[in-house]
């Protein structure tokens, strides 16, 4: 994923965007997951 973020190579910049975009639900998703997580360890301490 850091290829995508930042690419050693500046050719398919746009290409890269798209990808990212597309699975922007996904990466949201993964967030709120840990956001959650991360949440309740805290709490359970």
């Amino acid at each position: 994923m850091l290829s995508y973020l930042k690419p050693q190579k500046t050719e398919n910049i746009e290409k890269n965007l798209r990808v990212l975009e597309e699975k922007k639900d996904q990466m949201t998703g993964l967030l709120n997951y840990y956001c959650w997580f991360f949440k309740g360890m805290y709490e359970f301490k």
